[in-house]
């Protein structure tokens, strides 16, 4: 009989995930109209990954401490004939808090430091490398579906997650007197909620997930308006022994171009489809650290950009 409801439980969840996925899509392009584009300098996956995808024991809690390096370049659409390119490096700490077995509430405070150039042409090169405070992620996981089969040895969630960022980064950074283009500067100057669907299925030895989630920004104080756009992620993760684990996932983005003065961004856009593998040690039950890599392996961006791999080292500590 469990098997059978297992069985009835995993259709459930395939239906459910497709279903989300085109709602994502079709969300994204009915708020701009056309062809999907994407910013070249917005995460693929999860934005709450770093949080992890199981709920702790009610009143347990979950930090992390990450950091991140990406790099980007762009044609600047004021001067085509110029580049922009940019260097981030971050540090985010992640709160996890269960209140309940079915919520957890999620806080992640980040801080960046970008060098910005902008240079070719017949203009003298500009640059500027502001750092700190970026926009604050809040949000929380409500887990509708948690199931486990003792003859598998099985266990698995579904999960809704909703939040917003919260403009509290600078935009306002300038460089010989003038404001520098919106993606150098540390924060968007508007709120970005977003809403999104995770699975997690576990076995004795391994972990498989998918996450999908659409996110929506609001038009800053300079007019300026990032591109909504859809995130996904397929990963696998398998335990070498009671320490370690190696996992690979398939990551993506997909949104629209950044409009501006209600003008839509020339060299913004486009579509990237990342491979990224990790490596997990944990030295003790609820310590662990670990790396990934986001290494694009499918590009389709518009107008003249390019994007980078991004890397993310990171430990997280469990108290229940």
């Amino acid at each position: 009989m469990s098997r059978l409801r297992g069985a009835w439980v995993r259709v459930i969840v395939g239906l459910a995930v497709k279903s989300f996925l085109s709602i994502l899509i079709a969300l994204v392009l009915a708020g701009n109209p056309g062809a999907p584009r994407a910013c070249s300098i917005c995460g693929c996956g999860d934005p709450l990954q770093s949080a992890g995808s199981v709920p702790p024991l009610p009143g347990g809690f979950r930090f992390t401490l990450q950091t991140d390096y990406l790099t980007a370049t762009a044609a600047s659409d004021e001067d085509p004939s110029r580049t922009e390119s940019l260097t981030q490096r971050g540090a985010s700490g992640t709160v996890m808090y269960g209140p309940a077995e079915s919520l957890s509430l999620i806080g992640i405070i980040p801080f960046l430091g970008k060098d910005w150039t902008l240079s070719g042409g017949d203009e003298p090169a500009e640059s500027a490398k502001p750092v700190g405070l970026g926009d604050i992620n809040v949000g929380a996981r409500y887990y509708f579906l948690q199931s486990a089969d003792y003859h598998t040895m099985t266990s698995q969630f579904l999960a809704l997650s909703a939040g917003t960022t919260i403009p509290t980064g600078s935009n306002d950074t300038q460089a010989g007197g003038e404001r520098i283009d919106q993606h150098a500067q540390l924060g968007t100057g508007a709120w970005g909620p977003y809403v999104g669907l995770t699975y997690v299925l576990n076995g004795t030895l391994w972990t498989g997930s998918v996450n999908a989630t659409a996110t929506f920004h609001g038009t800053n104080d300079y007019d300026y308006r990032f591109g909504n756009s859809v995130r996904w992620g397929i990963e696998g993760q398998r335990r070498l022994g009671t320490q370690f684990a190696v996992s690979v996932a398939g990551e993506g983005r997909y949104a629209a171009r950044d409009v501006s003065g209600g003008e839509d961004q020339v060299n913004t856009g486009g579509t990237v489809i990342d491979v990224t593998p990790g490596l997990w040690w944990s030295p003790a039950p609820d310590w662990g650290f670990y790396a990934r890599a986001q290494i694009p392996v499918a590009t389709d961006l518009f107008g003249e950009q390019t994007v980078g791999t991004t890397f993310q080292i990171g430990t997280q500590l469990l108290v229940q």
